[in-house]
């Protein structure tokens, strides 16, 4: 008898705990959150949003995305409301599978873009079971206090053979500060952003509401290769910081020099996730 009133008293204060944990989190001050998360070789991005919506962007290229979703979502909380894949390279692709079969995922957004490797047969067919939505240039996704503008690719982007050119960039918008995410996208695509833009202050097309490129805090495009994150563009942007994905010692060089020279010459701090580790950007 005394060992079941000492369980029972031991269940108690847990419940006590747990209930204590989630009443100070939820009363906690609302914030934006956004962190780049150590990945190795790959892209993932975090958002927890002021009502507490849940964001990923991009899983990186195996399972260590999972241990950032233990360390920054609250144990309780296995949802993730908005899932977005850039684009189908396993470095971006291979994480998102693994978080899909664990989380209750309530929408993935992406590009539409098909391709024949494993993970992407296995990300399709647990996409079949979600529900998903090929985005497009002019989506914009409300989130409470902030929202999404999605600028690339085009409504009728006709995909070249390769798969960074067509990423899916997001823009996550908040009244204090804005991030703009370019997933692998190449120096072209930069220009065509910026000649859209220019073509918006003359237009008004339905799309031109979402094109905007000035952020406080810039995702380089490819892991901070000389692919991308072109002078021009960069200066366009006007980054505080710029925030550069990229495995430790990895065999493609990444970041290159000359993306460090051009952000050194505007004067934007650097943050890279091989030196740092998870880089987390509030905004309040």
């Amino acid at each position: 008898m005394k060992n079941k009133k000492k369980s029972l008293l031991l269940l108690l204060i847990v419940f006590n705990i747990v209930a204590a944990l989630v009443f100070f989190d939820l009363q906690a001050e609302e914030e934006m959150m956004v962190v780049f998360l150590d990945v190795g070789q790959g892209d993932a991005t975090l958002i927890r949003t002021p009502d507490r919506r849940t964001v990923l962007i991009d899983g990186g290229p195996d399972e260590s995305v999972l241990a950032g979703l233990n360390e920054y979502l609250p144990f309780w909380d296995r949802n993730i409301d908005l899932m977005i894949l850039s684009h189908a390279h396993a470095d971006h692709l291979y994480g998102l599978a693994e978080v899909m079969e664990r989380y209750n995922v309530e929408k993935v957004l992406w590009n539409g873009q098909e391709t024949d490797t494993l993970v992407y047969r296995r990300w399709k067919s647990l996409l079949n079971n979600t529900d998903s939505e090929k985005t497009h240039k002019g989506h914009r996704i409300h989130l409470g206090e902030v929202h999404l503008d999605v600028l690339h690719p085009p409504r009728d982007y006709q995909f070249p053979e390769g798969l960074n050119e067509g990423s899916v960039v997001p823009r996550l918008v908040h009244e204090s500060g804005a991030v703009l995410i370019m997933g692998d996208a190449y120096k072209n695509q930069e220009m065509k952003l910026m000649e859209k833009e220019r073509e918006c202050m003359e237009a008004d097309y339905g799309w031109c509401r979402v094109m905007k490129l000035p952020s406080e805090v810039l995702r380089t495009g490819h892991h901070g290769s000389s692919t991308s994150t072109g002078y021009e563009f960069t200066e366009r942007v006007s980054p505080e910081t710029a925030v550069i994905s990229a495995g430790k010692d990895n065999r493609y060089g990444h970041p290159h020099e000359e993306t460090i020279a051009t952000l050194r010459s505007l004067d934007v701090e650097i943050h890279e996730t091989a030196k740092d580790g998870d880089l987390k950007v509030i905004f309040d």
